[in-house]
C-alpha cells in the first residue's frame, strides 16, 4: 500500500478514516436498539446474535484502524484483528442460516430443512478449519516465498476458503428457493388481499435475500481469485458479514407490523 504524498494526505486520510469508524460505531448503536426490541421474544438467539455482531464490529474497528490509520503505508503483517473477526461472522452466518431452516421445519418441510441444515453444519467445519488455517498462515491469495510447508499450507486455507463459499451459495440458495416455494404455494385465489399482499412481501424479501446474499459470496469469490494482492476481497467480506444479521433483523422486526396487518384482516372478515 502506497503512502500518499504530502503530510496534509495524511492528515486527510486519517480524518476520513476516523469518521468512518465514528459512523460505523453509529451503525451499531441504532442496530442495536433493534436487537434489543426484539430480546424479550426471542432472548438467546437474538442475544445471542446481537453479542457476536457487538464482537464482530470490535474486531472490524481495531482492523481498519490499524491498516488505515496507525500503520497507513507501511509494510506490516496481518494484524490479530483480520483474523478474528472470522469467528463471530462464521457463527452468526450459521445462526441466521439456522433460523431460516427452523422456519422451514415448522411450515413442514422437514427433509429440506436437515439437508439445508446439514449443509450449514458443513459450511462451519469449512470455514472452522479456514479459520483456523488463517491463524496459521499470514496472508491469504498472496504468493509466498517461504518453504514448501508454509506454501502447501497456504494453498489448503486458499482451497478451504473457496469450498466455504462455494457450500455457503448452494445452502443459501437452496434456503432461499425452499422459502419462496413453501410461500407461493401458501398463495391461492381463496385468499383475501391482505392476506395475500403479506405472503407476497415475504416473497419477495426471501427472494431478496437469497438473491444478494448468493451474489456477495460469488463477488467475494471471484475478487479473491482474480485480485488477489489487492485485498479488495476484505472489503466485500466485510460488508457481505453484514448481510446475514441484516436479513435475520428484517424479519424479525417487521413480524408485529405483519401479524397485525393479519389481525386487521381477521378482524374486518
Amino acid at each position: 500500500m502506497a503512502s500518499p504524498p504530502g503530510r496534509y494526505a495524511d492528515i486527510s486520510v486519517h480524518t476520513q478514516m476516523t469518521e468512518c469508524c465514528s459512523r460505523l460505531w453509529c451503525v451499531v448503536y441504532w442496530d442495536s436498539r433493534e436487537k434489543l426490541c426484539d430480546m424479550c421474544s426471542m432472548p438467546t438467539q437474538v442475544a445471542g446474535t446481537f453479542t457476536l455482531d457487538t464482537i464482530y464490529q470490535c474486531f472490524v474497528c481495531h482492523f481498519v484502524w490499524h491498516y488505515c490509520i496507525l500503520k497507513w503505508g507501511l509494510d506490516t503483517p496481518a494484524v490479530w484483528s483480520s483474523n478474528a473477526l472470522l469467528v463471530p461472522a462464521q457463527l452468526i452466518a450459521f445462526i441466521v442460516q439456522c433460523f431460516y431452516t427452523r422456519q422451514i421445519w415448522v411450515l413442514g418441510k422437514h427433509k429440506l430443512a436437515i439437508v439445508l441444515t446439514n449443509g450449514a453444519a458443513l459450511e462451519m467445519a469449512l470455514s472452522t478449519a479456514f479459520t483456523i488455517g488463517s491463524f496459521m498462515t499470514p496472508i491469504l491469495f498472496v504468493d509466498s516465498n517461504h518453504d514448501n510447508d508454509h506454501n502447501t499450507l497456504l494453498f489448503i486455507t486458499n482451497v478451504l476458503v473457496l469450498c466455504t463459499i462455494v457450500v455457503t451459495m448452494i445452502t443459501d440458495i437452496g434456503i432461499a428457493i425452499t422459502m419462496c416455494r413453501l410461500l407461493y404455494e401458501q398463495r391461492s385465489s381463496q385468499m383475501m388481499e391482505t392476506t395475500r399482499s403479506v405472503v407476497n412481501m415475504l416473497l419477495h424479501h426471501s427472494m431478496a435475500t437469497g438473491l444478494l446474499l448468493t451474489v456477495s459470496n460469488a463477488a467475494y469469490a471471484v475478487v479473491a481469485v482474480a485480485l488477489p494482492h489487492d485485498l479488495l476481497y476484505i472489503a466485500i467480506y466485510l460488508s457481505a458479514s453484514q448481510l446475514y444479521i441484516n436479513s435475520m433483523l428484517a424479519v424479525l422486526n417487521n413480524r408485529e407490523a405483519l401479524r397485525a396487518r393479519l389481525d386487521t384482516a381477521q378482524g374486518t372478515h
